[in-house]
C-alpha cells in the first residue's frame, strides 16, 4: 500500500505542481497544522495501534480527497484542473477502497492476535 501511494502520489503531485506553475501559484512546501498533529499522534503509537490509526487516517484522507476531486472534476471552473481531477479521481477512489480494506483487516481481532495464535 505504502509503496503504491508514494509512487502514484509523486506522479500526481509533479503534474499538479506543473499546472500550478503555469498558473502562477506556488504550492506549499510544509505540512498543514492538521497533518503535523496527525503525524505527532502516529509517532506516539506502535504495533497494532499504529497500524489501525495510520489506516484510519489514510481511509479518511482518501475519502475526503475523492470527494474534492469529484467536485472539481464535475464543476471546477478551470479546464486544466478539471481534467487533472478527472484523470486522477479513479486512482484516489482506488486508494480509498484499498485503505478501507486494509483498515478492516488491521481492525479485526485476528489482525491484532499474536502470530503464533493465528
Amino acid at each position: 500500500f505504502g509503496e503504491q501511494m508514494v509512487s502514484e502520489h509523486t506522479v500526481a503531485n509533479r503534474e499538479l505542481i506543473a499546472i500550478a506553475g503555469r498558473k502562477g501559484v506556488v504550492p506549499p512546501t510544509t505540512l498543514d497544522p492538521g497533518r503535523v498533529n496527525a503525524n505527532r499522534q502516529l509517532s506516539a503509537l506502535t504495533g497494532p495501534q499504529f497500524d489501525q490509526q495510520y489506516m484510519a487516517q489514510q481511509a479518511q484522507d482518501h475519502e475526503l480527497q475523492a470527494a474534492l476531486f469529484r467536485q472539481q472534476a464535475q464543476s471546477g471552473t478551470d479546464p486544466e484542473l478539471r481534467a487533472y481531477a478527472a484523470k486522477w479521481l479513479p486512482h484516489v477512489e482506488q486508494h480509498a477502497q484499498m485503505a478501507r480494506s486494509l483498515l478492516n483487516s488491521v481492525a479485526s481481532p485476528a489482525a491484532s492476535a499474536p502470530m503464533a495464535a493465528r
